[in-house]
């Protein structure tokens, strides 16, 4: 992954710790790289530990990239739940408003209307409807109103924790396990979803990190005309 504009300009955005997201897209690169020769519980374990890194970028510049921050750094898990809500921000409205129906609740989105005990602020729908999938799944009837229900199911599992199971997998192999299998029988399959949310993660830290830069240039005092 190249350098571009918005890398150098950590410092002049006011984020602390770029190197970490640098880190985290070597990261992502040496998976990719790892899946092409096959390796694919290694692709995973490292597209995971790429997951991780972004998380800990992201919280460290919580206030500026409003992503929630860490409560405990050492928590994996939290850092996966924290990695749902930044690859969650591609989620549509619409996705958004269908997971929320079949809650029975409705996305409050313009901040209007006259019953508002039946809305969920759009501030904490990402968190509370993953939470939902995390530990109900994704049934037939939402099925049907997501088109990417396979992709909101790759988000919830990340959410629940899922994936830092799978990479303590990839680490060991038990004495049961088939040879061909690979540690923990972790297939393509996985490896391609892990290296997708990965990707997804880092893609969404740069674009909020080149709003920043729009916001910081439209607050630059515009030359007098004399």
């Amino acid at each position: 992954m190249a350098a571009n504009d918005d890398q150098s300009d950590g410092d002049s955005l006011g984020l602390v710790g770029i190197g970490i997201l640098e880190n985290a897209e070597r990261l992502l690169q040496d998976a990719q790289l790892l899946r092409s020769h096959r390796r694919y519980p290694s692709a995973t374990a490292i597209a995971v530990l790429c997951l991780e890194e972004v998380s800990k970028f992201a919280s460290l510049n919580s206030g500026k990239l409003r992503y929630r921050s860490l409560s405990n750094p050492k928590d994996h898990k939290e850092k996966h739940r924290v990695a749902a809500d930044i690859v969650g921000g591609n989620i549509l409205l619409g996705e958004l408003r269908a997971i929320e129906k079949s809650r029975g609740f409705k996305i409050d989105s313009d901040g209007e209307g006259d019953d508002k005990s039946d809305y969920v602020s759009i501030n904490t729908i990402m968190v509370s409807a993953f939470a939902h999938l995390a530990d109900n799944g994704v049934d037939d009837e939402l099925r049907k109103n997501l088109k990417r229900y396979r992709y909101i199911e790759l988000i919830s599992k990340l959410f629940s924790g899922y994936f830092n199971e799978v990479k303590k997998q990839c680490f060991y192999v038990e004495p049961d396990t088939l040879p061909a299998a690979g540690p923990g029988g972790v297939d393509r399959l996985t490896a391609d979803q892990t290296i997708r949310l990965a990707k997804a993660s880092v893609l969404a830290t740069r674009r909020g990190m080149r709003w920043l830069n729009w916001q910081k240039a439209q607050r630059k005092p515009q030359a007098k005309r004399r």
